[in-house]
């Protein structure tokens, strides 16, 4: 089951990059050598019982989905459900409290996919062994569960509607995400990464920008030269004015 859910996975990062292939290990959970752990991006499927690394995760406090973590979110989602968001001067001159309604039922949805127990979890977080490197973690405590959330990639309706730190897939497609962490969202990526990763989408670029910079260089150089010579000459080598005729 999991290496089914595995494929998907990198058909869909193959999809999304648009690459050849995609190159990545597997390893258990308890199997993910340091060296690894510590310079790459990591995806985690299962739940903490049943995948050593969730567990280490969750023992780090760097991902949210765990048992002590799951009874904040309950408090956080019950908190918000009953609270009625604050309505902006605007929204109250306009009259527009349906949206306010709309935000709050979005955590009576959550609550209601936990409570039945028939729910995908995707979080996605930022990598405790490197702070360059992100964590994605397909939750499921059984392979039903984790195969709606791996599935929802494959859904551009499901995908668009992705948000926060932390997503919720019910069986019926719908989707409800958290904001509960600051640190990383869903399509986020580490500067140094991004850069890189725009680079190499665009490699015919390269001799362009490579042209620009060396035209910069020129008219810098030009402009130097020219005021240098400027500064060079005296007041004796100036042309004299033209005299008046009468």
């Amino acid at each position: 089951e999991e290496m089914t859910d595995l494929l998907l996975i990198a058909g869909y990062l193959g999809k999304v990059t648009q690459a050849p292939g995609i190159f990545y290990g597997v390893y258990k959970g308890s199997g993910v050598p340091p060296a690894v752990r510590d310079s790459a991006h990591i995806i985690a499927l299962g739940w903490e019982g049943n995948n050593p690394m969730i567990a280490a995760l969750a023992e780090k406090k760097a991902i949210l989905m765990s048992r002590e973590g799951m009874k904040t979110i309950r408090g956080v989602l019950e908190r918000r459900a009953e609270t009625q968001p604050p309505q902006s001067f605007w929204s109250r001159l306009f009259g527009k409290r349906a949206e306010a309604q709309e935000d709050t039922s979005k955590y009576r949805d959550i609550l209601r996919y936990l409570d039945t127990g028939k729910v995908g979890i995707v979080e996605q977080a930022i990598s405790p062994w490197s702070r360059s490197h992100t964590v994605l973690v397909f939750y499921g405590d059984n392979p039903e569960n984790r195969r709606i959330a791996v599935k929802a990639l494959y859904d551009p309706a499901k995908l668009h509607a992705f948000g926060g730190n932390l997503v919720f897939v019910s069986p019926e497609g719908e989707v409800r995400f958290l904001d509960l962490a600051s640190k990383v969202r869903f399509g986020h990526i580490p500067p140094n990464r991004w850069l890189r990763l725009w680079f190499l989408q665009r490699v015919y670029l390269l001799p362009l920008l490579i042209l620009l910079l060396l035209l910069l260089l020129y008219i810098t150089a030009r402009a130097t030269i020219l005021r240098i010579k400027r500064r060079r000459i005296s007041p004796e080598e100036e042309l004299p004015e033209p005299e008046e005729y009468v």
